[in-house]
């Protein structure tokens, strides 16, 4: 089978691996503030559904949820999106 023109495959797995631990260390991060989800959902402005599907390793926290919830957390942006990623390159 041969991808419709235009797209390429993607590793299976690398995608998903890659949301559950974004997912994990958000959840560390509200969790080290003591905060429910429906607490940091609402300090950043996100519903708690959209929190916990980016928790749960589902989606992908959009830019400008990411800025929200750099904000809620009291972070920078960079410094969140390194703390996500894992990689101290993501400045």
């Amino acid at each position: 089978m041969t991808p419709a023109r235009g797209r390429k495959y993607v590793t299976p797995g690398w995608a998903t691996a890659y949301k559950l631990e974004t997912g994990r260390r958000l959840r560390e991060l509200r969790m080290e503030r003591g905060w429910s989800q429906s607490e940091l959902a609402r300090r950043a402005g996100l519903s708690p559904g959209t929190l916990s599907f980016i928790e749960r390793g589902e989606t992908l926290p959009l830019p400008v949820s990411q800025e929200a919830l750099a904000a809620a957390l009291g972070m920078d942006i960079r410094d969140l999106t390194v703390r996500l990623t894992g990689d101290p390159h993501a400045r």
